[in-house]
């Protein structure tokens, strides 16, 4: 009789368990994956801007001595910041790898040679708006970028080194290196004015 006894509540037990295990397991996953997918759902994507130049930076100048290999460069938008009118959501960087030549041969200034070259990189792609539908929230990000730079050639103008003279749509144009450097810096001087040379880079967002 102790044994008949013991048997079936074993046997129940064991049944029990097994129940309370599979009823956790099967539930909690579905749960898990229909919660992703409304999350999925709620947000909604505009593009504000499509393929366009976003912003420049003057990265470097360079004289007679170039480099002997190419340098990855990175042009990071920090989030806040503002491009085209935009705030950036994240902050992202966008790198090349660039090998910074010296003035050559050809680069004359009317009929002095250059003595160095700027170097600007120059950021395009899209701007693109994330809209959460639950929270009516948005930021922005930059998406298909593409990173490119100009080289300007010029030459210093006078012995204090405080004013350059270079070409800006083929006239000759002496002005202070602060300026000049304001310029190469103001996507909307820049991508009417300057030489520029396409590139593809590689993109990181970082939140």
């Amino acid at each position: 009789m102790r044994r008949l006894q013991r048997g079936p509540a074993m046997l129940f037990l064991t049944i029990l368990m097994v129940s309370v295990f599979l009823t956790g397991y099967y539930h909690l996953p579905k749960t898990t994956v229909k919660n992703h997918q409304v999350e999925k759902k709620s947000l909604s994507y505009e593009v504000l801007k499509e393929d366009v130049d976003l912003a420049a930076h003057y990265y470097k100048s360079v004289g007679k001595k170039s480099d002997s290999s190419y340098k990855r460069v990175t042009f990071t938008i920090k989030k806040n910041e503002k491009v085209l009118g935009y705030n950036i959501g994240k902050t992202q960087s966008f790198s090349k790898y660039l090998k910074l030549v010296g003035p050559k041969s050809k680069d004359m200034i009317g009929k002095v040679e250059a003595t160095k070259v700027a170097y600007t990189l120059v950021l395009s792609g899209d701007l693109v708006q994330v809209i959460d539908n639950k929270t009516n929230q948005s930021y922005t990000f930059i998406d298909n970028a593409r990173l490119a730079y100009r080289r300007v050639p010029y030459y210093m103008t006078d012995e204090t080194n405080s004013e350059v003279t270079y070409l800006r749509n083929g006239v000759k144009k002496t002005e202070s290196i602060a300026v000049f450097k304001d310029a190469l810096e103001d996507i909307n001087i820049s991508k009417n004015v300057f030489e520029r040379t396409e590139s593809t880079s590689e993109n990181t967002g970082q939140e």
